[in-house]
């Protein structure tokens, strides 16, 4: 995992793992949209059946939303 943007202060937030914001790059969290250069959020690798890996961007709020949902 890798993070981009101001950082939050968590663990993941270590200088050695910051990369550059992805801007213009949508987010694969619920919001779809595109990544702008004051974001902040992390990128994961998306695994599927029908491909390799893949870099996947979310804005911070968005990942957490998809990690810890609230509505259950």
């Amino acid at each position: 995992m890798h993070w981009f943007g101001q950082s939050w202060g968590a663990p993941v937030c270590d200088p050695n793992l910051q990369v550059d914001v992805p801007v213009g790059q949508f987010c694969a969290g619920p919001c779809g949209k595109a990544i702008g250069p004051a974001d902040t959020g992390v990128i994961i690798p998306l695994l599927s059946r029908e491909a390799d890996a893949t870099d996947s961007a979310y804005h911070l709020q968005c990942f957490v939303s998809v990690v810890l949902p609230l509505d259950g």
